[in-house]
């Protein structure tokens, strides 16, 4: 670990030894190591990421729960040890939040809790809220119960596979949001007073726990003893319920049904969601085919698309795929821009699917001028939980009716006619 020794001389020449403590001289003012000591954590993570770099040839995953400004760039950071409870389950999403816009984009919490036990219903609703985090684990400490979601029953386990499969279809969203954050900053997960500053509703303490999960999705996370919750749309424009697809005007106070299987989310109206088949883990190979959702809206959105081998530094030298996906509200159009870079896309094929938009009528979209057929489909993003209760609730799952089209995803521009 050549490199981990160079960088802690660096650190150490920074100040000069005195009888009392290490003197380092930051900005121009003296400091001890007791004011600069997470400089050592971040460090430390610096000189990992350049070892490994340097010994392997592929990107590394480092964690860290110390560190400073500019740690960012070598390492992924975790909130620490935190209780199994509801409040340190919405604490981690606060500091999640506040993390991101001190400018640390991949970021996450010991889902479940790493002390004490999660109860069932905590358990499932801490995995859906960490579903929608940037860095999704679970973690205990030693000797506390089994953590994994079978552990804590059959209901459970179906809860946490539908959330932990949805992780992995938005893979392609994801990825893309992580490229934004190394490209601009903006984080993946992001605090609504980025780009809702000036609604003096975001800013109440029944709603400190929401964000934006990337662009488009909104979280509304609530504790797990909740079956009803009062969310807040932000204003601007219009959202849909992911469950289901019930349309909402932004700006409102809405009450959200949240049984343990249904965490409230929404989708920005205009939203460009890329998706994939479902996979088990992140470098199983997908079916091919991009699974592209669309979201009616009268607003002009854009997405920027981005792909590379997601493990050497080839990307550095123009191994990449990125394009801007474009939603034209007036002209109902979707602009798919010609592609960039010297990656070939993993996937061969597109599978829009359009909700909320008024096809009676259509029996097709164009694409790049020639006619695609266009259908109906009945369409969830979850799986329905099993009614083990036979005196519980009658079942709450909601069908979205969609239309569906499918085309070639090609590299040239690509224009859809709705």
């Amino acid at each position: 670990l050549e490199g981990f020794w160079n960088d802690m001389n660096e650190v150490a020449s920074w100040g000069q030894q005195t009888p009392e403590n290490l003197v380092f001289d930051c900005d121009g003012d003296p400091q001890s190591t007791r004011d600069a000591k997470n400089l050592y954590g971040m460090q430390m993570s610096r000189a990992t990421y350049n070892g490994t770099k340097k010994l392997m040839g592929k990107r590394p995953l480092i964690l860290t729960r110390a560190g400073f400004s500019g740690v960012q760039r070598y390492s992924a950071v975790w909130t620490g040890d935190n209780v199994a409870s509801d409040e340190h389950m919405l604490l981690g999403v606060r500091l999640v939040n506040s993390l991101g816009l001190a400018g640390v984009p991949f970021a996450g919490y010991d889902v479940g809790g790493f002390s004490g036990e999660a109860t069932q219903a905590l358990f499932a609703r801490w995995i859906s809220i960490g579903a929608f985090s940037p860095f999704f684990r679970g973690h205990s400490m030693v000797n506390s119960r089994d953590a994994e979601p079978w552990a804590f029953g059959e209901e459970v386990e179906e809860i946490s596979r539908n959330y932990i499969n949805l992780r992995y279809a938005l893979l392609p969203y994801l990825y893309s949001c992580f490229y934004e954050a190394s490209q601009t900053g903006m984080p993946v997960v992001r605090s609504l007073a980025i780009d809702h500053a000036f609604d003096a509703n975001i800013y109440k303490a029944a709603y400190q726990e929401e964000y934006l999960f990337g662009p488009s999705i909104l979280v509304a996370p609530v504790e797990s003893t909740k079956e009803l919750a009062k969310v807040y749309l932000p204003g601007g424009h219009a959202w849909y319920n992911l469950h289901g697809g019930t349309r909402y005007e932004g700006g409102q106070e809405i009450i959200a049904e949240c049984p343990p299987e249904k965490l409230p989310l929404y989708v920005a109206e205009g939203a460009i969601l890329p998706m994939q088949s479902s996979v088990q883990y992140a470098t199983q190979a997908h079916d091919g085919v991009l699974h592209l959702h669309l979201y009616y809206g009268q607003q002009d959105t854009t997405f920027a698309y981005y792909e590379d081998d997601g493990q050497s530094y080839d990307y550095e030298q123009g191994a990449y795929y990125q394009r801007t996906l474009q939603y034209v509200a007036q002209a109902q159009q979707l602009v798919l821009q010609e592609a960039t870079g010297q990656f070939a896309s993993t996937f061969s094929q597109v599978q829009l699917y359009l909700h909320g938009f008024n096809m009676a009528g259509k029996q097709s979209i164009a694409v790049n001028g020639q006619a695609v057929a266009v259908q109906g489909q009945q369409f969830r993003y979850m799986d329905p939980i099993t009614k083990f209760d036979p005196l519980g609730p009658e079942e709450r799952d909601v069908i979205e009716n969609v239309f569906m089209a499918k085309f070639e995803w090609l590299n040239a521009k690509i224009i859809v006619q709705l």
